[in-house]
């Protein structure tokens, strides 16, 4: 099995509406963000022949997404949520790159020196995102994601769609490590799994950038 994995950096800015520390005031952060690609065998004909895939073509993929919705942007904006985190960030960013990159696997974003969150679908997720890899034709609004997927679903702030048709939001809760939905209403999530969710912790060498608590919290419904 082959693993590659390609890095680029973007500043942004963003606010957590509803957290109850710092990050609720507006603040920003030096991103990177890692696309990684799985695959068994390498190109065997043609330009890429014993390549997995050209380096190039994951960037001619990545840097237009980062030009127009992420790179000195404010993510509240662009992301059309109230709580861009970076594991929303993480799985908009999956779902927006999905049908352009073949046997991506994952993704990674460091929002900190300390604080780093990888967003690796589940094996019928990755099947789906291949299939609308190999139907999409280049039309904006391919990508449709089912809202009964297990790690997604309606925002809180019930908004609607966003970029490429995705629902908007990420579930409000985990169980045995899997975020969850737990049904809506009118848009919203009725509340957490087991009301707590563990949320990464602090800067390093002094870095005064927005962290979260290491406690569980409770997640409002």
């Amino acid at each position: 099995m082959f693993e590659l994995r390609k890095s680029f950096n973007f500043e942004a800015s963003h606010v957590l509406e509803r957290h109850d520390g710092k990050c609720s005031r507006l603040h920003g952060h030096s991103y990177v963000l890692t696309v990684i690609i799985e695959h068994r065998s390498l190109q065997r004909f043609g330009p890429k022949k014993n390549m997995v895939a050209d380096f190039s073509d994951v960037s001619a993929a990545v840097k237009p997404l980062i030009a127009s919705h992420l790179d000195h942007h404010n993510l509240n904006d662009t992301l059309k949520t109230d709580s861009p985190t970076a594991e929303y960030i993480a799985l908009w960013i999956y779902r927006a790159l999905a049908p352009k990159i073949a046997w991506l696997e994952a993704i990674e974003l460091r929002e900190t020196a300390s604080s780093v969150v990888t967003y690796r679908p589940s094996q019928r997720t990755k099947e789906r995102a291949a299939r609308r890899y190999h139907d999409w034709d280049g039309r904006e609004n391919e990508m449709e994601w089912d809202s009964s997927e297990e790690d997604y679903c309606s925002d809180v702030s019930g908004t609607g769609p966003d970029m490429n048709g995705m629902s908007r939001g990420v579930s409000t809760g985990s169980q045995n490590g899997h975020a969850t939905c737990n049904g809506s209403t009118n848009g919203r999530p009725n509340g957490a799994a087991n009301g707590k969710r563990d949320v990464s912790t602090g800067p390093a060498n002094g870095d005064e950038a927005c962290t979260r608590s290491s406690q569980s919290a409770t997640i409002p419904g």
